[in-house]
């Protein structure tokens, strides 16, 4: 800050002189086999939850809720994980970020290299939430093959 008295206005539009403590690449490790890796558990997960859901009534039941809270556990993961690295960034964007939805979108392609990771979390959830009612009501539209 400077040595005189700042007004409110300045306040807001310049940036603080004091360390944020940690950097928002500390909350992306390098680990590049993360995104895959969930992808493709859960693809897995999917099709165990669709061969639960062939069983019977109760088989879709559990096919359509296990799957949709497992697609928005791992969304509110990603979503959390992505907040937090957006608050070590700035407060500013972070609280564009969580009251703005579109705003997401926008800092996920601008800091790719840090939300690549979250965002591939909260993709694969919604995708496996989706997907999961999704299939599950498909079959139960579809006859069973005798």
């Amino acid at each position: 800050m400077n040595p005189e008295e700042p007004t409110a206005l300045r306040e807001w539009i310049d940036e603080p002189a004091v360390s944020r403590g940690k950097s928002p690449a500390d909350y992306a490790p390098p680990v590049p086999w993360l995104g895959p890796s969930v992808a493709v558990g859960a693809f897995v997960v999917w099709l165990l939850l669709m061969g639960v859901a062939r069983i019977s009534l109760w088989g879709y039941l559990i096919a359509s809720l296990m799957g949709a809270l497992l697609g928005i556990m791992l969304t509110l993961v990603g979503m959390a994980w992505g907040v937090a690295i957006v608050f070590a960034d700035n407060t500013r964007r972070g609280l564009w970020f969580t009251i703005f939805p579109p705003y997401m979108v926008i800092y996920a392609i601008q800091r790719w290299e840090w939300m690549r990771q979250p965002a591939v979390l909260f993709l694969c959830g919604l995708t496996l939430a989706f997907g999961s009612l999704y299939g599950a009501n498909w079959m139960m539209s579809t006859p069973a093959a005798p």
